[in-house]
C-alpha cells in the first residue's frame, strides 16, 4: 500500500459543484413529469397506469436530484476539510524537529 498520496482539492471541489448542479435538472424533470395530468376513463386504463407511473417517476427524479445535491455538497465539503486538515498537519509537523516520514 502506498504511503504517500496527493489530493487535488480544486478538482474535488469542481467535481462536487458539478454533481450539485445535476440536482436542478433532476428537479425540473420531476416537476415536468409530475405535472402531467391525464383523464381517467375507467379504473384500469393506459391513462390510469401512466398517471401512476408518472407520479412514481417524478418522486424518483426528485430523490435523484436530492442525492446529487447531497453528494455534490459532501464532496466539496470533504475537499475543504482536507485542505484544513492538511494545513493543520503541515503547521504541526513543521513545529516538530526531527526526521520527516511520509503520511
Amino acid at each position: 500500500m502506498p504511503t504517500e498520496y496527493q489530493v487535488d482539492t480544486r478538482a474535488a471541489r469542481a467535481t462536487g459543484a458539478s454533481l450539485a448542479r445535476l440536482a436542478e435538472p433532476a428537479r425540473a424533470a420531476a416537476a415536468e413529469v409530475g405535472s402531467i395530468r391525464l383523464g381517467r376513463g375507467s379504473l384500469v386504463s393506459v391513462a390510469g397506469e401512466l398517471a401512476a407511473f408518472t407520479s412514481v417517476w417524478a418522486d424518483d427524479l426528485r430523490a435523484v436530484g436530492a442525492s446529487f445535491d447531497y453528494l455534490g455538497t459532501a464532496v466539496a465539503s470533504a475537499s475543504t476539510a482536507y485542505e484544513a486538515t492538511d494545513a493543520q498537519a503541515t503547521a504541526t509537523y513543521s513545529r516538530r524537529s526531527g526526521k520527516r516520514t511520509a503520511i
